[in-house]
């Protein structure tokens, strides 16, 4: 694996645990979104999908675990996370080991069943997690789908 990859990543999620815990310690996300040029929208974003409880088990790729999760339809027909976890009412939707945490974890928790475990890793999600080196016209790829 592309070791400057890795460690992209993993200053991505160094940084949103700053800002989270920047917002915590001065109670303030106002203050927060400023200090770090971040939107309110960005701000509740990662404060939805980093639990409190699981902030330090946060994977830097979109892992597959052979997970899934169903919408139980109890508020529209379908569950946007992130603009792009589409997930329809009674269909089943793989998910990665961060999505399923942030539903099973979350107040989202009670409109989703969860199939699955940590117990099987089947890799990355294709197109996840980490970038493709070069993208089909040999430029750098930053960014794709997702789980």
């Amino acid at each position: 694996m592309n070791e400057s990859v890795t460690d992209k990543a993993q200053r991505g999620i160094t940084r949103k645990l700053r800002i989270l815990n920047h917002a915590q310690e001065i109670n303030n996300s106002s203050k927060t979104c400023r200090y770090f040029g971040i939107s309110r929208e960005t701000f509740l974003s990662l404060a939805t999908r980093l639990p409190t409880t699981r902030r330090k088990g946060l994977e830097a790729s979109r892992e597959d675990y052979g997970q899934a999760v169903i919408y139980r339809g109890t508020a529209p027909k379908a569950f946007l996370l992130d603009g792009h976890h589409r997930m329809e009412t009674g269909k089943v939707f793989p998910a990665c080991g961060n999505t399923l945490r942030m539903l099973q974890e979350t107040r989202f928790a009670p409109h989703f069943d969860s199939i699955g475990d940590f117990s099987t890793h089947y890799g990355i999600f294709e197109g996840c997690g980490i970038p493709l080196p070069f993208g089909e016209d040999n430029s750098f790829e930053t960014s794709g789908g997702c789980c």
